[in-house]
């Protein structure tokens, strides 16, 4: 099985397999683009890498939680009545504007199996994804979902998990223990809440590379890409080619497209 992958930026990503195409947290926004999160303000710096062909005929849309930076509510035209939609309970609330027959919401923990073509099947499940150094700071910042997304085609299968914004916390590890995947997309760019004393109290709200390397001690993955260490300025992360040289992990660029075979 063949799986093409290409990273927009940010937390954002499309992989096509078998012809069916998913793009996870759609964040299509310009640069120079001003979120706003009441509690702290957050400018896009980089562009996002896409055509408008990346666009179409798009069988999935996953979204992780319903932050800006995550779902781009103003620039979600390209979902179509044939896309199925999944997301968290944050997200759902407001995708269910755009696509309110087709959006799937999931808990931690529940699946639901997508079957586009004959030939293949998809089984996605929620992943728990905390949002801080700990369960208390995650429910502050407002926690979201991981995936874990099963390609099934005949008797071949090509797991991916998608880690959302998480930290390597207890409750993740230990729904992911003793797994393996042959794909990890990892949101790392050590964000923070913006520059003030929240900011400090908090702590970080995605992983750092040094997180990653701990996180890989728990679950097994052929290949790692980190994505989530551009686009904003409130990711920390600006460039993460020489820790992934130092710790053996995949390097990408934004717009990058590479191949992965199984």
């Amino acid at each position: 099985m063949k799986i093409d992958f290409k990273w927009f930026g940010g937390g954002n990503w499309m992989i096509n397999v078998n012809k069916i195409k998913i793009i996870c947290d759609p964040v299509l926004c310009p640069v120079n683009s001003i979120h706003d999160y009441r509690i702290f303000k957050s400018k896009r710096i980089n562009s996002p890498y896409f055509s408008e062909s990346d666009l179409e005929n798009v069988d999935i849309w996953l979204f992780t939680h319903g932050h800006m930076d995550h779902c781009d509510l103003a620039n979600l035209n390209p979902i179509s009545n044939r896309s199925i939609v999944v997301s968290d309970l944050s997200a759902s609330k407001l995708l269910e504007k755009i696509q309110p027959d087709k959006t799937r919401m999931l808990r931690w923990g529940e699946k639901t199996e997508i079957k586009i073509v004959d030939t293949v099947e998809i089984i996605i499940e929620a992943i728990p994804a905390i949002h801080g150094l700990n369960m208390i700071k995650g429910k502050l910042i407002g926690n979201g979902n991981g995936y874990w997304i099963d390609i099934i085609k005949s008797n071949e299968k090509y797991s991916i998990y998608t880690t959302g914004d998480t930290l390597p916390n207890r409750q993740t590890v230990k729904t992911l223990k003793k797994r393996s995947a042959n794909l990890m997309i990892a949101n790392v760019g050590n964000a923070t809440v913006g520059n003030g004393l929240l900011s400090k109290f908090i702590g970080r709200i995605t992983m750092n590379m040094s997180d990653l390397k701990r996180f890989r001690n728990h679950i097994e993955s052929d290949v790692i890409i980190p994505i989530h260490w551009d686009a904003f300025e409130h990711y920390r992360e600006k460039n993460s080619l020489k820790l992934c040289d130092y710790n053996g992990i995949k390097h990408v660029n934004p717009g990058d497209e590479i191949v992965l075979e199984i």
